[in-house]
Formats: C-alpha cells, structure tokens, sequence
C-alpha cells in the first residue's frame, strides 16, 4: 500500500504543467519582434501571425515561447509586457 501511495504521488508530481523555455535562436526573435512592430501586435498571437518565409519555420516555437515566458495567455492574447517590448 505505501508503494501505491507512493507511486501515486510521483504521477501526480508528473502531471504538473511547467513552463518550458524559449528555445529559438536571438536571430529568430528579433525577426518576430520586427514583424509585430512593423505589422502591428494583433489581438491573438498564432502561428499565423508569423507566416513570412524568415519566420515560418519558427513560428510555433515563438508562440510557445511566448507563452511560456507570460507574453501571452493561454488564448494567445499579448499581455502588457510583450507591448512593451513591441513599442519600444
């Protein structure tokens, strides 16, 4: 019974969502950031946002990445923080 309780415990830890990091390359974002100032920040941020040929093999990493630093919820919605970061 211990060992249930046990392994219970450790599938449970498992199952716990943590964000992952950005993996991509500097070159990569920069492309995204000049597209979303140059284009405008839309209200959902996709996949699609990022179909321009330099981008497109990156773009579901930076929309993870995105997401996993907190620039964007869970709908793709850009928070203030990534605003910033366009504007500036």
């Amino acid at each position: 019974m211990c060992c249930g309780i046990r392994f219970r415990l450790m599938l449970d830890n498992l199952t716990i969502r943590k964000p992952i990091p950005f993996y991509g390359s500097y070159a990569g974002f920069y492309r995204a950031m000049w597209a979303l100032k140059n284009k405008g920040l839309p209200r959902v941020i996709e996949t699609r946002t990022f179909s321009d040929k330099s981008l497109e093999a990156d773009a579901s990493r930076i929309v993870a990445g995105f997401t996993s630093l907190g620039w964007t919820d869970e709908a793709g919605r850009p928070d203030h923080m990534l605003r910033k970061l366009v504007e500036a």
